[in-house]
């Protein structure tokens, strides 16, 4: 369905005699929908992996497609959680953030907000990578504060749209598709350009 709606907004007419020609890998459709059915047990989930050039190897749109037909792989949006601190790492690195600087591990307001459960975040200051090994919040919310704006310009860069408030992006304030999250996470690894998400060959 991804393939027919990618051919339509190329304007073909798809009906029952066209040959469809996709860059799905089978090994890794088979692994995504697996993946995707372990994780989410009795729920509905949805699974994406695409090449850092934009290619859908794999995609799983729910727990049980038979049984429910809307895609959650692309035509649904969710709360991203704390794949957000992504956004907070680039903006650090673009704005001259040290990678060894130290942020608070203490609450923002005294009440214990953002929650931190792991003792692993707490108690001590820490650096964007230790706070990222054990995704700790606060460390990352201090960052999103400071960067402010510029956070906010950078999530507009990788075509998401950023919360009214900054601090908010490593907490999962942003809200997107599993397939425009990978899109995002994998113009790290096609060297900062976004990729246009392509399942369709011919």
């Amino acid at each position: 369905d991804l393939a027919i709606a990618e051919a339509a907004h190329r304007g073909a007419d798809v009906e029952d005699d066209y040959r469809l020609i996709v860059n799905m890998a089978p090994a890794v459709q088979g692994w995504v929908v697996d993946a995707t059915e372990r994780i989410a047990g009795p729920n509905q989930a949805a699974g994406v992996f695409i090449r850092p050039t934009g290619e859908v190897l794999g995609i799983a749109g729910s727990r049980d497609y038979v049984e429910s037909s809307l895609n959650r792989a692309y035509r649904t949006r969710q709360q991203i959680g704390s794949t957000g601190k992504l956004f907070v790492l680039v903006a650090a690195y673009e704005y001259g953030i040290s990678p060894n600087r130290e942020f608070p591990s203490r609450s923002l307001d005294g009440r214990g907000r953002p929650a931190d459960p792991s003792s692993l975040c707490q108690g001590r200051d820490m650096t964007l990578t230790e706070a990222l090994t054990h995704s700790c919040n606060r460390p990352f919310t201090w960052a999103a504060y400071e960067l402010a704006h510029r956070l906010t310009t950078v999530v507009d860069r990788f075509e998401l749209t950023p919360p009214d408030a900054p601090a908010l992006v490593p907490l999962g304030g942003i809200e997107t598709s599993p397939l425009r999250l990978a899109r995002a996470y994998a113009a790290v690894a096609n060297k900062g350009r976004l990729p246009r998400i392509r399942s369709l060959i011919a």
